[in-house]
């Protein structure tokens, strides 16, 4: 079984390009098997999507929910997803105890790399290449004498950099990004006696991030002269990705079967929607009187980076300390974040659209429900809010005893909005999008969209199927259909019946 994940395909465009006669191989994979639109998890965001796709349960169940799993305002500290905080087991988990030899390269939060029968090589959230980033850890020679790259640097600050310097120069790099990966990949591929080999590539997520202005016409800052210039370049990136997968494919063998999904899809962001701000308005959350200097911002780095050349010196620095030091400092010098909220403060949004309330504020459960319904009905009745997102309660997204570590709400994006944690001093609610800004969470005009894609093509997969009311948690039942090994009862997802074959023996599915 060969699994390709491809973090960011988005359904309209992907499929688009693809009858367009732009991408060959990905247009054989689905002439000659099974392909449709693939939900998300709530929120569509990177971490519980990969993991919820690796599992085959909610993030209730296996504990991420996001980049970010706590914040302490009080000790002014925050927790990172990593592999250890995963609380079930992976697909690579079970395949390695039924003696299956997995090869693992590039799926986020796989950091620290876990001990499996095969290799593993970590993604999103390794700290760099200095770090002991595979398993085994001899790997990693071969991996750095292959000139291998995890991502597109390390931090959001090197990416942001790249977007800013130059663009042009930033797709090349995306170029040479995927064909780094392709090289690892081949070589574990013909190294390893595999039964199961999993590899992700991050590219079109960084594109659609900082360049979806120049693909989708119906962004509010799609001009169409520079999207002429950068949609080749654009295309390039594309058609390398699937140049990468027709190789892989190829070299697999023909009686392999491929599964290839992303994690969601992606849409147009014209407006940033300041939340913490209008929980401010409701006196739900207050400002420290004394906040945090705003001389030295992430703006004003940037633009002296940038004037004067100095991202060699940026790479230089330990990605922990680039890390915590931006999420220390002040994005310019209008706007606050979230380490400068007052421990008084009774709710708060963290994250992808997170909003926590605040129990040693919010003490009774009386009040502790007053809050959240106060929260909910701003957001799904108010006239305005309620057409830009959803919140939902969490027992509402999610079920399992992790529950309990989520925050208490999520905002889902209903059209091209986003929820920003961000607070701008003059009590701003609302933002469009600015090509000039220097506030990195701010440089981005493509959003994470609820449906991503699946493709899927072999042996034992239905030819010309539409897959319809695919879920991402039916991704890890459908591997272990297919490998014929039986399917955890606590798992949430179901077998794709784009399977051609079922057998009552390994269907053991919640």
């Amino acid at each position: 079984m060969l699994v390709i994940g491809l973090d960011g395909a988005t359904p309209n465009l992907l499929f688009r390009l693809v009858r367009q006669g732009y991408l060959k191989n990905l247009q054989k994979m689905m002439a000659t098997g099974s392909y449709g639109k693939l939900m998300s998890t709530i929120p569509p965001a990177t971490c519980p999507a990969w993991v919820s796709s690796v599992t085959g349960v909610n993030p209730g169940k296996h504990g991420i929910h996001d980049f970010f799993l706590s914040l302490d305002i009080k000790k002014r500290n925050f927790d990172f997803a990593n592999s250890t905080k995963r609380k079930t087991k992976a697909i690579w988990n079970i395949l390695s105890d039924a003696g299956k030899e997995t090869v693992i390269l590039n799926v986020p939060v796989t950091y620290p790399p876990e001990k499996v029968n095969g290799v593993m090589v970590s993604g999103v959230l390794t700290p760099s290449l200095h770090s002991n980033f595979t398993y085994p850890k001899k790997a990693k020679d071969d991996l750095l004498n292959l000139g291998y790259q995890v991502d597109l640097g390390e931090t959001m600050l090197e990416k942001t950099l790249a977007f800013e310097e130059n663009k042009t120069k930033m797709l090349y790099a995306l170029e040479r990004l995927i064909e780094k990966r392709l090289v690892a990949a081949e070589f574990f591929m013909k190294r390893y006696d595999w039964n199961f080999f999993m590899v992700v590539f991050v590219a079109l997520d960084r594109i659609q991030h900082f360049f979806w202005r120049y693909i989708d016409s119906e962004h509010a800052a799609y001009e169409a002269q520079e999207a002429q210039y950068f949609f080749p370049h654009i295309l390039k990136v594309f058609k390398k990705l699937d140049d990468s997968i027709g190789r892989l494919v190829t070299g697999a063998g023909e009686d392999v079967n491929t599964l290839i999904y992303s994690d969601h899809g992606f849409k147009s962001l014209n407006t940033f929607f300041f939340t913490n701000n209008l929980l401010r308005k409701k006196k739900l959350l207050r400002i420290r009187k004394k906040s945090a200097s705003s001389v030295i911002s992430q703006d004003f780095i940037i633009k002296k980076i940038v004037d004067f050349g100095l991202d060699n010196l940026v790479r230089k620095v330990p990605t922990g300390l680039k890390r915590r030091t931006g999420m220390f400092l002040r994005p310019s010098k209008g706007v606050i974040d979230i380490f400068d909220l007052s421990i008084e403060s009774k709710t708060f949004q963290f994250g992808n659209g997170f909003i926590k309330i605040n129990r040693e504020t919010v003490s009774t459960p009386e009040e502790y429900e007053k809050v959240r319904d106060e929260i909910i009905r701003l957001f799904n009745e108010e006239l305005v809010h309620g057409t830009l997102f959803r919140a939902y309660k969490k027992d509402e997204a999610y079920h399992g005893k992790h529950i309990k570590n989520i925050p208490d709400i999520i905002l889902v994006s209903r059209k091209d909005a986003l929820s920003s944690q961000l607070i701008p001093t003059n009590g701003l609610q609302f933002m469009d999008y600015d090509e000039k800004t220097r506030i990195p969470s701010l440089m981005w005009n493509g959003q994470h969209d609820q449906y991503g894609i699946i493709i899927c093509s072999g042996p034992n997969l239905k030819r010309g199927y539409d897959i319809k009311n695919a879920n991402i948690l039916d991704i890890t039942p459908t591997i272990l259909k297919i490998l014929r090994e039986p399917i955890p009862d606590y798992m949430d997802g179901k077998i794709l019946d784009c399977v051609n074959k079922y057998d009552s023996s390994t269907s053991g599915v919640n």
